[in-house]
């Protein structure tokens, strides 16, 4: 076993030292186990493991990174230390929304699993959540659900339904059924697993802390919003007990209490846990979360309601950045909707064109990100430019389009081929979607779009 133990926060509570422990320990371990490999591959994937419980799983990607690396060079490619770290490492990227790296990872590690350990191991189980989990952050509902339900039915069958890993697989199907609508379905498994959950591990164990907060969306489904809101408030209390201060499940905690106070229009109310959330999740997941940007959103839109403007424009900027960055191909309407109300409260609010002041603050954005040749700097790129084409711009827009293009060119990344279609399509100067409001009216030259080109 690894000298390293792991804290369970739930259990022993949380010590700031704890966090200076393992930034030492992970510094050590391969000057002092340099000719034990499974040992170091061991340690390694304990410190990661201790960040995901402490709700900072971004801390813990480079311990769980090596863990990968080492037991590639080391160990076999069936061998099951190397398994289960590809499986943390990509549960890890699970959590922080980067979801192109973990496929490929998950996929090979369970076909040589399912053959190695059997598939009713747990750490084929284990893969096979992942697995469903993946497919649904990504939309995929109909590859994830019966994948999700064969990994709850064999570990409750095979390991019992208090079994953590039973917990996690159903908790992970239940998220999967409330997101396409079946609540009727996910209100029994919900229940019975938050029963398991509480009698095997008490109100503060990370799998407890996960039904109730499915629970209180559950509630949120059904309208029940006063009901949610007395659920978040204890989840909340069970979370600042359980994890530490700055850790991911309190921002999200707090974002969702936030979310259910402006629900029920009691705005100033709902600023203080959304600001509080913001923060949190931008210092533990960063800005191009899906989380971050929908507590962000809702911050700016519960300041304006408090009549806090000033404040309100700023969380927008924010936002609207964040939606540059995360959102897909096919998102181009939400891009456009998103600079374009930005926009209209630029104008509300006195600024003098404000389109133009939105598009040209944007584009020192892009400025400022012009020298990292990295997919989520592309994205950004290709979103913007593609706002402008959609909105009577396709010069301007190109301008934008041919720089991302590029740097998925370095980064060797595979949307090229959609981007080149893009800037085909601006280069015939035929404007998309022109009538759209808003932004139809921005007057940013092609010149403007240019300027931070010649500043790099």
């Amino acid at each position: 076993m690894p000298p390293v133990r792991s804290p369970s926060p739930e259990r022993d509570g949380y010590d700031v030292r704890v966090m200076e422990v393992l930034d030492r320990a992970s510094a050590s371990v391969e000057e002092r186990f340099a000719d034990q490999p499974r040992l170091a591959v061991e340690i390694y994937r304990a410190i990661g493991s201790i960040y995901d419980r402490l709700g900072i799983p971004r801390e813990g990607l480079k311990d769980f990174r090596r863990a990968v690396e080492i037991s590639k060079a080391a160990f076999s490619q069936d061998d099951p230390e190397l398994l289960a770290a590809k499986m943390q490492l990509a549960s890890a990227l699970i959590r922080l929304d980067q979801v192109d790296e973990p496929e490929s990872l998950i996929r090979d590690a369970l076909a040589q699993a399912e053959t190695g350990t059997g598939e009713t191991s747990k750490l084929t189980l284990a893969l096979l959540s992942s697995l469903g989990e993946l497919l649904q952050k990504t939309r995929r509902y109909h590859e994830a659900e019966p994948i999700l339900r064969r990994a709850t039915e064999t570990s409750r069958r095979v390991h019992g339904p208090g079994d953590e890993q039973s917990l996690h697989a159903a908790n992970s199907l239940v998220a999967c059924l409330m997101a396409q609508g079946k609540i009727a379905e996910a209100g029994p498994v919900l229940e019975e697993t938050l029963s398991a959950a509480r009698a095997s591990h008490g109100e503060t164990h990370q799998a407890t802390l996960g039904m109730m907060n499915n629970y209180a969306a559950l509630l949120i489904r059904l309208d029940k919003l006063s009901e949610a809101e007395a659920v978040y408030r204890d989840l909340l209390k069970a979370v600042r007990r359980a994890l530490p201060p700055g850790s991911f499940n309190l921002g999200m905690t707090l974002g969702s209490l936030g979310i259910c106070l402006a629900m029920q229009d009691r705005h100033d109310e709902a600023v203080d846990p959304l600001m509080e959330a913001v923060e949190i999740l931008t210092a533990t997941a960063g800005g191009e979360h899906h989380t971050t940007e929908r507590v962000l959103s809702e911050l700016y839109q519960a300041l304006y309601d408090s009549n806090r403007s000033a404040e309100a424009l700023v969380y927008h900027q924010d936002a609207v950045q964040a939606r540059l960055r995360i959102a897909g191909p096919g998102e181009t309407e939400s891009v456009v909707r998103s600079i374009t109300e930005w926009s209209i409260e630029l104008g509300d609010h006195g600024v003098v064109a404000p389109n133009n002041h939105a598009i040209r603050t944007l584009l020192d954005e892009a400025s400022a990100m012009a020298d990292q040749a990295h997919p989520r700097t592309a994205r950004y790129l290709e979103n913007l430019g593609w706002a402008l084409v959609h909105t009577g711009q396709p010069a301007c827009g190109e301008i934008i389009l041919v720089r991302a293009r590029d740097m998925l060119e370095e980064t060797q990344h595979a949307d090229r081929q959609r981007l080149a279609e893009r800037i085909a399509e601006a280069s015939a100067s035929q404007p998309i979607d022109a009538d759209t409001n808003g932004l139809a009216r921005v007057s940013v030259t092609n010149g403007d779009c240019a300027r931070w080109l010649d500043e790099e």
